[in-house]
């Protein structure tokens, strides 16, 4: 997952570590697999590793129509979790399929002020931040996160590294200080994002099992990357977009027949 082999990011043929690959689920196709590790990988570490979450627990996910997000809600309710996510009013019939319990329309309100305003009646467990751009979500948990619980976040979504650095350090500042000198007294941890042949094992067992779908947004050929961009950088995306490589397997999956491996 952090392998770091200059290759670039869509190319027709790639050099990967043994270690970085596992068999593809039965029940997943090519074209659904191509979206799953980053996302799925990313959405296992933030719950079970970092935010611990078990059966039982009300979790919030922020941003639950993206990649991660997807992902995450998915997963959560595969293991007995309440879900409150965050959506759009176009993407709320997506999310609530994906399987979440209550949604929040950020575009009607600042989702941390909604929360401040109309705090749940029993706090959240965890909070899972698969959005990473506010730090306003963090700085006012207090109001709906219980004094144990734990805020696992993306790193912060920034134009650059420097500012990715400064706005993981101004969180990180929040959680150390003092609450009198204007600290937030909850748990953060941020994804930490390393190759786990075991977690990818795990993924791809709650998939197998048929409780975790990879939601694909849209296909598009190797020839329209850049239409694939502009899709991605929308911010409508439900779940992934995939660039397909093959112009036999575009043509297939357009056909609803996807290529056999």
């Amino acid at each position: 997952m952090s392998q770091m082999t200059s290759q670039g990011a869509l190319c027709h043929f790639v050099r990967v570590r043994a270690d970085h690959c596992v068999r593809r689920p039965h029940n997943v196709t090519p074209i659904q697999a191509a979206g799953l590790c980053l996302a799925g990988l990313s959405a296992y570490k933030l719950l079970f590793e970092d935010a611990k979450v078990k059966a039982g627990q009300r979790i919030f996910i922020n941003n639950g129509s993206g990649g991660v997000g997807s992902f995450a809600i998915q997963l959560a309710k595969a293991s007995g979790c309440h879900v409150t996510a965050t959506a759009s009013s176009t993407t709320r019939d997506f999310v609530l399929r994906l399987g979440a319990d209550e949604v929040v329309d950020y575009q009607t309100e600042p989702v941390a002020q909604f929360l401040v305003k109309n705090p749940p009646e029993i706090l959240f467990d965890a909070i899972v931040d698969c959005h990473g751009l506010s730090p306003d979500l963090y700085n006012n948990c207090e109001h709906y996160l219980k004094p144990e619980g734990i805020f696992a976040t993306v790193a912060p979504a920034t134009p650059s590294l420097f500012a990715t650095a400064t706005a993981g350090a101004g969180l990180f500042g929040r959680a150390l200080r003092p609450a009198w000198l204007g600290g937030v007294s909850r748990n953060l941890r941020l994804l930490n994002l390393e190759n786990s042949k075991d977690d990818l094992r795990a993924l791809g067992d709650f998939i197998s099992s048929g409780k975790v779908t990879p939601a694909v947004d849209s296909v598009f050929k190797f020839d329209d990357i850049f239409l694939a961009y502009e899709r991605l950088m929308s911010g409508r995306a439900q779940g992934k977009v995939v660039v397909v490589v093959d112009s036999d397997l575009y043509v297939e999956q357009k056909h609803g027949k996807p290529k056999p491996t």
